[in-house]
């Protein structure tokens, strides 16, 4: 691939392969950009983060052709409540609302979600994806962005999509005219252009876990809902996912600690109270703690953050994921335009102005 200054390999380099980066390479995609993913990971990371999107994704899902494959894997208008302790219903939410024309509540797990957004990238033979591959460094001037690439410490590359069938050469550099960073929380985009993250992260550790139900069992049936409930002694979240998966979050209260909390008999007693732990598998379990953060820019001249390498949000509200998406699309349009020489650079500032306020509240 030649990096001379004149010439250039691709409309834009995208970095990262979650829901943002795939919802972004489809919108430049279908626009018949010429896109390059690259993505450090040789596969999708096995298990659930995100686990809700509204209608209003769904309509951006639904702009480049997706919608009806996801929901025919989400659980759709699923009621949203509030319980006492001994489960008594204190509130539920249930809209059937829809001014966008999708449920506003669907839930879905994400490696299915990803897995079809990665596969339906197969329609566009003018976006390429490399799995495998990190973003080592890059250069810009005001024509473009120079991306050096390497393989991943431990990693086979290789390529998914129509007309990707030949991996780039490893250690080589590509031109575009755009870099976008959707590179995560830990964003080697953002770290290289020394844009800081401003914010606040809460004190209050939660346990998450993930499970599966085991083949046979119906360990379920009686969780059909999304569930908050409001028990002192323990907090916890219990939230349907399609395809036999469920998640729980436990909060961590005043003197538990780390290793107590995923010491497996502690996680076995806290599912217990539930489901019967014999007829369920535990996928993962963590400790984790919410991040409010937002990074200083979203723009240094040719090169862009979007989703959680700009921003990252309480899980509890379940928009991480979905302000990346919103973020793709805003951001889609304006480079085509730009690049179509139908709009000027200015637009692209813009990216930032219309977005933050959304993000920030």
């Amino acid at each position: 691939m030649s990096a001379a200054p004149g010439t250039f390999d691709f409309d834009v380099v995208i970095a990262g392969l979650g829901p943002t980066g795939l919802t972004l390479a489809h919108l430049l995609g279908q626009r018949g950009r010429s896109v390059l993913v690259l993505e450090r990971e040789p596969e999708f990371y096995g298990n659930a983060r995100a686990v809700y999107t509204d209608d209003e994704c769904m309509r951006i899902f639904q702009s480049f052709g997706v919608a009806d494959d996801l929901a025919a894997q989400m659980l759709t208008d699923c009621p949203v409540q509030m319980l006492l302790p001994d489960g008594s219903v204190l509130m539920q939410i249930l809209d059937s609302r829809r001014p966008f024309g999708w449920p506003s509540l669907n839930f879905f797990y994400q490696p299915h979600l990803e897995t079809r957004l990665a596969e339906a990238l197969a329609r566009h033979p003018n976006v390429r994806v490399q799995r495998g591959r990190e973003l080592q460094r890059f250069e810009q001037d005001r024509h473009g962005v120079v991306v050096h690439h390497v393989e991943s410490e431990g990693c086979r590359y290789g390529a998914i999509g129509a007309g990707t069938q030949a991996a780039l050469p490893a250690g080589t550099a590509v031109r575009a005219r755009y870099l976008v960073g959707c590179d995560g929380g830990r964003s080697a985009v953002r770290a290289q252009l020394g844009i800081k993250m401003t914010g606040k992260s809460f004190p209050n550790p939660w346990l998450v876990v993930d499970i599966r139900q085991k083949d046979g069992e119906d360990a379920l049936r009686h969780l059909p809902y999304f569930s908050f409930v409001c028990d002192p002694q323990c907090p916890t979240v219990s939230c349907v996912q399609p395809g036999g998966h469920h998640r729980f979050e436990f909060m961590l209260m005043p003197g538990q600690t780390r290793e107590y909390m995923l010491d497996p008999a502690t996680v076995r007693s806290h599912l217990a109270k539930h489901v019967d732990p014999d007829k369920v598998e535990v996928l993962r379990n963590l400790v984790y703690t919410f991040n409010a953060l937002i990074a200083e820019r979203w723009r240094d001249g040719r090169v862009f953050l979007a989703g959680d390498a700009a921003h990252m949000t309480p899980q509890f509200i379940g928009q991480g994921m979905n302000a990346g998406v919103r973020d793709a699309f805003n951001l889609a349009w304006k480079l085509d335009a730009v690049l179509a020489g139908s709009a000027s650079d200015a637009l692209l500032d813009t990216y930032q102005s219309e977005r933050l306020p959304h993000v920030r509240s």
